[in-house]
């Protein structure tokens, strides 16, 4: 994670108010939280405390009980209580994970009352922290290697990219009191920590709703807020749901599931005009996944997508169930699905607006029936349709979360400079990591996708890539250091073609690799 932040209450400590967006890890349900070094935590009714300061910070630590941790925890303490010459700061345990060298990332909080008088930056406060941490050779403490320094985050800061945004979820919650609801939130939470890394800071989790569900447990609907360098706008947040909601499938997290609908039944819609009934709609799209998680993600999606079509027609919450799925071309699969749900006045052509808005691309993966391989056109084998391009970028993170979580970012870029995604999108598949400094790595990966109509070359993409990432457009990823070019492999004897037409006329494209040719 690697980021600080400092939370100053009304700012009435002189310890650089302007920081204040950077707020810690916690958990609100109904007001504030404070979590012990214990692991449990309570709530109360106001968030604030007037004139109260609360730092987060992540140390390395070494121990094998918890008991060890927190004997290290209570000398972090010291250190603190001693750099701003108070004796009544408090410090709790937040979170921890593994570091690269074995040992563990602990995030922690000091909080309590600190002097107004004190003149301090926050940035020379943690300064002289660090420090003491250094020289005190504490066994089993030190500062982490490799991780965001609070310089690069008081730069962030002060040039206004800091941003904040809402991640929205429902999970199926077992539990029998909000005393335990809560608890599982707490979990949630924690896993979301693992899942963001070093892209986001001041996480925090709020439930919105619960009612019960079909399963004897509770669909709940929850919020995790935090900031991030641009906001909403830098990361990827479908790709990180899937990626959490593939950690929830495996079982992390005991009493929390996804959400999975089950019904059955439906018929086609009237051809007249609906008013204040119930709608029931059947429909098929082509959909391209490769786990239930993704499939029922993106069914999420087309309910979503639903939503906001029948806009104030709206009238209650929508349904959607699988009647029959069934594979389709290259890899994707025909789901035939239905709505439900109450609505107000529409027309039949509301069907025709989604597929519409579905063959625009406003979901990715998802297709109208039939469109997606060019049905009655050309059909060529795999060899000659897929593309692939090698490449590398310098990385900063901890855990391979953090690595594939920057790659997918990497991956939108790629899209975003290729123009389309081809009929099957574009994939990036990690190759290798070198180290280059403390937490930076020389990663090498791919990226495969079907060949577009569009042409262009790999060395256009590649400029176009390498300047996406040269102007910050994924905080933590940069050029290679090497200057990088573009040749195309030796000739090779032609590949036969399948046809189920004529020959196209359009040119056949061939693979290009793109590599560092070190000076």
């Amino acid at each position: 994670m690697g980021f600080s932040s400092l939370i100053l209450v009304g700012c009435q400590v002189v310890l650089a108010c302007h920081l204040v967006q950077g707020a810690d890890f916690g958990v609100s349900v109904g007001g504030s939280a404070s979590i012990s070094s214990s692991g449990s935590y309570s709530f109360s009714s106001s968030s604030t405390v007037s004139g109260h300061a609360q730092a987060t910070d992540v140390s390395e630590l070494t121990y094998t009980t918890t008991a060890e941790r927190d004997a290290l925890l209570q000398k972090i303490l010291g250190l603190w209580n001693a750099a701003v010459g108070s004796g009544s700061l408090t410090i709790t345990f937040v979170s921890e994970k593994a570091s690269l060298s074995g040992n563990h990332l602990v995030t922690y909080t000091v909080s309590g009352e600190i002097n107004a008088a004190l003149t301090i930056t926050w940035q020379q406060l943690l300064d002289k922290v660090h420090a003491a941490i250094d020289s005190a050779n504490i066994p089993g403490l030190k500062n982490p290697s490799g991780g965001v320094t609070v310089e690069h985050w008081s730069k962030q800061v002060v040039g206004g990219s800091i941003a904040r945004f809402t991640i929205k979820d429902i999970l199926d919650l077992s539990y029998s009191g909000s005393v335990e609801r809560d608890a599982l939130l707490q979990k949630i939470l924690t896993l979301w920590i693992e899942v963001l890394g070093s892209l986001a800071t001041g996480l925090q989790v709020s439930f919105v709703s619960g009612p019960a569900s079909d399963h004897g447990s509770y669909e709940v609907t929850y919020t995790i807020t935090g900031t991030a360098p641009g906001g909403e706008s830098s990361i990827n947040i479908d790709t990180l749901k899937v990626t959490f909601h593939k950690l929830i499938e495996s079982g992390r997290i005991g009493g929390v599931k996804l959400v999975i609908r089950t019904i059955s039944g439906g018929g086609e819609i009237s051809k007249k005009v609906v008013t204040s009934s119930t709608l029931t709609l059947k429909d098929e799209l082509d959909f391209v996944y490769t786990t239930t998680v993704e499939r029922d993600f993106l069914l999420q999606l087309v309910v979503n997508l639903w939503t906001q079509t029948l806009g104030g027609a709206n009238i209650g919450k929508l349904s959607i169930l699988i009647i029959s799925e069934s594979e389709s071309c290259k890899g994707g699969h025909n789901i035939k699905y239905s709505i439900t749900g109450k609505v107000g006045k529409i027309g039949k052509e509301i069907l025709a607006k989604i597929h519409e808005l579905i063959g625009a691309g406003k979901i990715a993966n998802v297709f109208p029936k039939g469109k997606r391989c060019n049905e009655g056109e050309i059909e060529i084998s795999t060899d000659t349709e897929i593309e692939t391009i090698t490449g590398t970028v310098e990385l900063t993170y901890t855990t391979e979360i953090e690595r594939d979580a920057l790659l997918q970012l990497i991956l939108k870029l790629w899209v975003d400079a290729y123009g389309c995604t081809g009929p099957n999108g574009l994939k990036i598949n990690f190759i290798s990591a070198s180290p280059t400094g403390k937490g930076t790595f020389l990663v090498t990966y791919t990226i495969t996708g079907t060949a577009c109509a569009t042409e262009i070359s790999w060395e256009k993409l590649l400029i176009i890539v390498n300047g996406y990432l040269e102007k910050g457009k994924v905080p933590g990823a940069k050029p290679p250091p090497n200057k990088v070019i573009v040749e195309p492999p030796p000739e090779v004897t032609d590949v036969p073609v399948v046809y189920t037409n004529p020959p196209p006329t359009r040119p056949r494209r061939r693979n290009y690799t793109v590599f560092d040719k070190r000076r």
